[in-house]
């Protein structure tokens, strides 16, 4: 191939193939990523420039070689361009109606894009897969792509987007896991209000929370809310929570 490859036209349907088979041999045997990635971008450029553009660019070869492409960007932190040539492989796929592997590399682009702290492009990208499992009926995973966007949100200190999210992600659970993970948002739709100044809200809820838990959840809402007390100079109601919890604390210790 390497002695092929040269003497190809750029219009021969051998030649984008010949690229890809090329830069595999660059990235798994030579370990020469520029190399790699020069023979990637070559391969999409020729099937770009082919007759057949749209159908290469959306068949398996395309997928393959942008999946490629994005790794080994990514392995050479070109972090942006990486986790946009992920987007184009993850929108490939849907062209082809992959929908487990378009999910697969829609979540990847996302996590990628967080993971770098492109909070605003990963939060794009996740209200991409939203829709799409908002499309599919499939709960558990709007539960948790509503969680991931409402968190993000909250980094941004766009707290209203936040809690929407946050409480979308409450509404959709499922009946039978709803205790645990309903305490679980709950405790971060608190955390929100706090961190946007609506202190009565998350106390609130926090108070709900503490009266109505039994377990370490209990003794964390009591733990926030005793700090929050004491910021407010609500002096009262921060020892009284102090005071719940070196009891409870006691009676463990007695228990055991």
């Amino acid at each position: 191939l390497f002695h092929l490859s040269p003497v190809l036209a750029d219009e021969h349907p051998l030649k984008p193939r010949a690229a890809y088979v090329l830069a595999l041999g660059a990235r798994y045997l030579l370990r020469n990523l520029p190399l790699a990635e020069k023979l990637l971008a070559e391969a999409l450029v020729l099937m770009d420039g082919s007759p057949a553009a749209g159908l290469l660019l959306a068949s398996g070869l395309g997928y393959s070689t942008l999946l490629q492409y994005s790794e080994v960007l990514l392995q050479q932190e070109k972090t942006k361009y990486g986790i946009l040539s992920y987007y184009a492989c993850a929108s490939t796929l849907r062209l082809q109606h992959h929908r487990t592997k378009h999910f697969e590399i829609l979540s990847r682009t996302a996590s990628t894009a967080a993971t770098q702290h492109h909070t605003k492009k990963a939060i794009c990208y996740y209200r991409d897969l939203l829709e799409s499992y908002v499309a599919q009926k499939k709960t558990n995973e709007i539960v948790y792509v509503s969680e991931k966007i409402g968190e993000m949100y909250s980094d941004l200190g766009k707290f209203q987007h936040a809690i929407s999210y946050l409480l979308t992600a409450i509404g959709t659970l499922p009946q039978e896991s709803r205790d645990e993970r309903c305490q679980k948002l709950l405790f971060k739709v608190a955390q929100v209000y706090l961190k946007s100044y609506d202190v009565d809200k998350g106390i609130k809820i926090l108070q709900y929370m503490a009266s109505n838990l039994t377990n370490d959840r209990r003794a964390e809402c009591l733990k926030i809310l005793a700090s929050v007390y004491c910021k407010e100079q609500k002096y009262i109601e921060c020892e009284e929570c102090l005071g719940i919890l070196e009891s409870e604390q006691r009676a463990t210790t007695e228990r055991s």
